[in-house]
């Protein structure tokens, strides 16, 4: 990671509150390359810099999942936006379809592209549904 910028707007304890971000993000990364090889998908991460007002700039995983129905991208966006605490985007391509995973009252759920509810959460069971749905869809 390049260089360090401060917050501008710093919450209580940002660096503590950053820390715990990224640490939530790169288990859910390593989360999604497991659940991805149970489904003998292949993965490829990378590392992307973020900078938020709140807690200044860090480095987030990126996870690309390959499998025979299409391709997705685990995108960590923000840990901070109004009315959840953390956004993820998992995005198919070519069709550019996605959803999102936003973390209300401490549970991650997903949405769908609408930002409604798809009643699913952050289970592995669940990944696997929603992701083989959005890598089908053309």
């Amino acid at each position: 990671m390049s260089s360090a910028v401060l917050p501008e707007s710093p919450v209580d304890n940002w660096q503590q509150v950053r820390d715990s971000w990224v640490a939530e993000v790169e288990q859910m990364a390593g989360e999604i390359e497991r659940w991805a090889k149970e489904n003998d998908w292949d993965t490829k991460r990378e590392t992307k810099e973020v900078v938020e007002d709140e807690i200044g700039k860090y480095a987030l995983p990126v996870v690309r999942i390959q499998s025979m129905h299409g391709r997705l991208y685990f995108d960590p966006i923000a840990r901070f936006l109004m009315g959840a605490s953390g956004r993820v985007e998992i995005i198919a391509t070519p069709s550019f379809y996605q959803v999102v995973l936003v973390k209300e009252n401490g549970k991650w759920q997903f949405l769908d592209e609408n930002l409604k509810p798809l009643k699913k959460t952050w289970t592995r069971e669940d990944f696997a549904e929603v992701a083989v749905r959005l890598m089908k869809k053309t």
